[in-house]
């Protein structure tokens, strides 16, 4: 059955042989595809910036779980190490994670200072 059709892409009208056509020819659907592969490249999706929750709570228990003091680990070395912990890790996994990088020296090198600059600048949340 043939079928009058516009073609999605120059806009002439076709005989369409097909009821899902959309192209009048082989070079509108090669423009067609050419677009959309131009689109997308130029435009990439915007990555959502991820925000980072750090809870109190979670460092008093990290705290009491070592038992440390606040001056021997500061919240932001605590952030610092759990930061790219993944959400359905224990706490004791964390923990325990956190005092490993602790005892590894980090404090002069570029993800802490990189770190610090966005902890201070917000783009974290601290909840209670």
């Amino acid at each position: 059955m043939i079928t009058k059709k516009k073609c999605i892409t120059c806009g002439t009208e076709f005989e369409a042989k097909r009821s899902n056509s959309m192209y009048c020819s082989n070079a509108c659907k090669q423009k067609a595809h050419t677009q959309r592969v131009v689109h997308k490249v130029n435009e990439p999706e915007p990555k959502p910036m991820a925000v980072k929750e750090f809870s109190i709570s979670d460092y008093e228990a990290f705290l009491s779980f070592f038992n440390c003091d606040v001056s021997e680990f500061p919240f932001e070395y605590y952030c610092f190490c759990i930061r790219s912990a993944s959400s359905d890790m224990s706490k004791e996994s964390r923990y325990k994670l956190a005092d490993f990088i602790n005892k590894k020296s980090f404090l002069d090198t570029d993800a802490i200072k990189t770190f610090y600059e966005d902890f201070g600048s917000g783009k974290f949340n601290i909840v209670n």
